[in-house]
């Protein structure tokens, strides 16, 4: 039996849905969606996919995930997603990615990082022994991560409010996580429209349910904005992002 492979590929077609506002390009909720695919697909091949953490009685739970953006690829066009684990400490483990465009360049940088729940406990536990063994001959880091943290938005007034559908959950009955970065960017202010977004890095801190009064709010940073999204009467805070733009080309 030939040993798994610690570099994974993936190939995929820009389609209709994966565009948006933004015109003839895939938006940023799809580069999420199809990063994290990759990863699934990778982890099945390492026997350490959902499932089979489930068995032992483990979930994965994606807690940061920072990109980098030369550009976004295009309607039609045909990409190659290469993802690896790059390093892991007691409690968290790396994966990173890089997307490459039809032409052959480098257009998307990424990395990611993930921790274990113990399903008994509803608990974040040490990496278990199983998972050992992954990180032993794997690449350099796909980007440099900007900050230790992401930082965090202290957010005025009430916001801009989410409506939490049944389409934005995923199959444990919790938003999709790759709704929050675009539930993020809902209460970008207008001048953003003329803008071009470089890098984007999401800290996700607790979870989301079908009910939950979301409330999104931005703020000014350096090269920027800061994100927030809160919930509940409390306004707990849930996810947090921060985003880096630049001129459009042309403008």
């Amino acid at each position: 039996m030939n040993a798994p492979r610690l570099i994974h590929e993936e190939h995929f077609r820009v389609r209709v849905y994966h565009t948006g506002g933004g015109g003839p390009l895939a938006n940023l909720p799809a580069l999420f969606d199809l990063l994290q695919e990759s990863a699934g697909l990778h982890a099945g091949t390492l026997h350490v996919s959902a499932p089979d953490l489930l068995r032992q009685g483990y979930a994965w739970v994606l807690s940061r995930l920072c990109l980098g953006l030369a550009r976004f690829p295009a309607l039609g066009e045909r990409i190659l997603v290469r993802t690896w684990p790059h390093m892991r400490d007691q409690y968290a483990t790396r994966r990173d990615f890089l997307i490459f465009g039809e032409d052959g360049g480098e257009i998307v940088q990424a990395a990611s990082s993930w921790v274990v729940l113990d399903l008994a406990t509803r608990k974040l536990t040490a990496l278990p022994p199983f998972l050992d063994g992954l990180w032993d001959t794997t690449p350099a880091p796909a980007l440099d991560l900007p900050s230790k943290t992401v930082p965090r938005l202290r957010p005025q007034g009430s916001g801009t409010a989410i409506l939490v559908r049944r389409a934005d959950l995923d199959i444990n009955g919790h938003v999709n996580n790759a709704r929050f970065p675009e539930w993020c960017l809902e209460s970008l202010p207008e001048e953003a429209l003329d803008l071009t977004l470089t890098q984007a890095d999401i800290a996700f801190r607790a979870e989301c349910r079908l009910g939950d009064a979301v409330a999104s709010h931005t703020g000014p940073a350096e090269g920027g904005w800061l994100h927030t999204l809160t919930k509940g009467p409390e306004a707990a805070e849930f996810c947090r992002m921060r985003t880096w733009w630049a001129a459009s080309a042309g403008r």
